[in-house]
């Protein structure tokens, strides 16, 4: 509800603020090899890429956590290319507006200066002033998504009812879901400002949407998208330790790999710098291969059943 309201606000003030960033931006301003540093280009691109990857993927468990309240008879291919399309859009848009505002002139880069600050050279002053509004109007509307899908899955771990009616069992653990996300920003210093850790605390949290997405699609492609009349995700006796521990190993291996992030450097990266990030690559892949093999050694009733079919 909170984002239905903020949506016209949002879209016309972040649409005013990229016209003016594009219109002042200087596209002849030449490539700076330095700005690559020790990792070398390909290092490089690899660390810008992740971390753009990183905040796109990181909506994909938010999208199916508000997918339950979709109709059954949906249109699969829509619903997907919709959801898709929102995040790839935006993002590419947002990305190219931060990249552009970089060659402004009159911005400053450095450790200490802040990044929104610099938004003022590129704008008038109620322009400006208006899109830093929406910003804290913005992220208040992406952590609505936040705390409901902690709240989901504070749910999924068996909490009952305690006493409570469900719309008091569902603020409970918004609330407790919220407290949770504040005290780990407080631990983690991801305050957004010089010295803070924002950047590095999301890159830090999304490093486990790589195994349990490979562990969904590989699910859904083994199954086809079909299961059945859906009983299954509502067995509390339902157990499948294969997405588990392909989940659990997947990213094990990957806390050897993280390297966008100051808060932790992995032994592999600090000795290997060249290679940059691949931390999504490696989890991804290596998770969607042993719940592969996994499920091959041990078949759920539902799988084994498609295979009988096909």
């Amino acid at each position: 509800m909170f984002e239905r309201w903020a949506l016209p606000l949002l879209g016309i003030v972040f649409a005013a603020a990229c016209i003016y960033i594009f219109t002042k931006g200087n596209y002849g301003v030449a490539y700076n090899p330095k700005a690559v540093l020790a990792s070398g280009e390909l290092g490089g691109w690899l660390l810008t890429f992740t971390a753009a990857f990183g905040y796109a993927a990181g909506w994909n468990p938010y999208a199916a956590d508000y997918t339950r309240y979709l109709p059954p008879n949906s249109n699969r291919f829509m619903v997907g290319l919709w959801a898709g399309a929102g995040v790839f859009i935006s993002c590419v848009i947002l990305e190219m507006a931060g990249a552009v505002l970089a060659t402004v002139a009159g911005t400053k880069w450095g450790p200490t200066d802040i990044p929104t600050a610099q938004l003022q050279r590129a704008m008038p002053d109620f322009v400006y002033y208006l899109s830093l509004l929406c910003i804290a109007i913005g992220a208040v509307a992406a952590n609505a998504i936040n705390i409901y899908s902690g709240t989901m899955s504070l749910v999924s771990l068996g909490i009952r009812e305690m006493g409570l009616t469900l719309r008091q069992r569902r603020a409970v653990l918004a609330i407790v879901a919220g407290v949770i996300g504040y005290a780990g920003g407080l631990i983690f210093q991801a305050q957004v400002a010089p010295g803070g850790k924002y950047t590095d605390f999301l890159l830090l949290i999304s490093y486990w949407i790589a195994p349990w997405l490979a562990v969904v699609l590989v699910d859904y492609w083994m199954h086809r998208g079909d299961y059945g009349d859906e009983r299954v995700f509502y067995d509390t006796k339902h157990f499948r330790w294969q997405g588990f521990v392909a989940m659990a190993i997947g990213l094990i291996v990957s806390i050897g790999l993280f390297s966008n992030n100051a808060l932790y450097l992995g032994p592999i990266p600090k000795a290997n710098a060249q290679v940059g990030d691949i931390t999504f690559i490696v989890g991804f892949a290596l998770s969607g291969v042993l719940y592969y093999v996994f499920c091959l050694i041990q078949p759920s009733r539902t799988e084994a059943a498609v295979r009988k079919v096909a």
